[in-house]
C-alpha cells in the first residue's frame, strides 16, 4: 500500500554532526518539528544555539519545543533514533561503524540512511538485518564496493538505493567544479587560506582572492 513512517515529533539521530549533518539535522526538525540526538567528537553548540532560536518561534505560535541531545557514543543514538543519518568521513575507525550489533541495538522499525561513505556499514549484515526485519528500512546512495551494489540489496523492498547522486544538481554541480577550478588558481596565485566558515562568497562572480577549500588547508595556513 505504499505506506511509511510518520515523522513527525519523531526523533532523528545524526552521527556526524558536522557542516553537513547539521543543515540535514536542521531540514528534519523545521520540516517535521523533529527531536535530535546526535554523536559526534565535539558538541556543535551553532546547531543547538539554532535548534533553540526554532524554539522560542515555536514558544510563539503555540506549538510544543523540540529537544535536542548530544550523546557520547553511536549506540545511544542508535537505540533513541526513528531515522539515523550518517555523515561521517570514512577512516579505520568508522569502516563496518554499522555492522550487526548496531543494527540490533536500532529500532525494528527504524529507518537508516547512508548518504556519506559506504563502507561504513557493513553491507553484508545490512542486507540480511533487512530480509529478518521487514519493518525496518534502508535508504543508500553510497555503496561498500562502488560502482557495484551488493545484489541481495537490490532485491529488497524496504532497501531504497540511488545512484551516488545527492548531489545531482546542476547548480551544485557547476559550482563544485568552479570551488575546484578556484582551489587551483589560488594556490598557483598564492593566495591565502579562507578562514571563514561560508563559501557562498566564491560562487559570486568575482569571487574573494582566497583559496576556498582543500584538504591540506592546515599544512598551507602553517606555511
Amino acid at each position: 500500500m505504499f505506506l511509511g513512517k510518520r515523522l513527525w515529533r519523531s526523533t532523528v539521530g545524526i552521527i556526524g554532526a558536522g557542516r553537513i549533518g547539521s543543515a540535514y539535522a536542521l531540514m528534519m526538525i523545521k520540516a517535521f518539528q523533529m527531536n535530535l540526538i546526535y554523536f559526534d567528537n565535539k558538541r556543535n553548540i551553532e546547531l543547538e544555539k539554532e535548534i533553540e532560536a526554532y524554539n522560542e518561534y515555536l514558544e510563539k505560535t503555540c506549538c510544543l519545543p523540540v529537544t535536542v541531545s548530544n550523546v557520547h557514543s553511536v549506540d545511544e543514538v542508535l537505540k533513541e533514533a526513528d531515522v539515523v543519518s550518517l555523515h561521517i568521513p570514512l577512516t579505520k575507525e568508522t569502516r563496518h561503524l554499522i555492522s550487526k550489533k548496531q543494527l540490533l541495538t536500532m529500532k525494528t522499525d527504524a529507518v537508516l540512511i547512508n548518504s556519506s561513505r559506504g563502507p561504513i556499514i557493513d553491507e553484508a549484515v545490512l542486507a540480511e538485518h533487512c530480509k529478518t526485519h521487514p519493518d525496518f528500512t534502508a535508504g543508500l546512495d553510497v555503496f561498500e564496493q562502488e560502482p557495484v551494489v551488493h545484489e541481495a540489496l537490490k532485491e529488497l523492498p524496504n532497501v531504497t538505493i540511488t545512484p551516488h547522486i545527492a548531489s545531482a544538481t546542476l547548480w551544485a554541480r557547476e559550482n563544485m567544479a568552479k570551488l575546484a577550478a578556484l582551489n587551483i588558481k589560488g594556490v598557483i596565485e598564492d593566495y591565502p587560506v579562507w578562514d571563514q566558515g561560508q563559501i557562498e562568497p566564491f560562487l559570486k562572480s568575482v569571487p574573494p582572492k582566497a583559496i576556498p577549500n582543500i584538504i591540506n588547508k592546515s599544512v598551507l595556513t602553517a606555511k
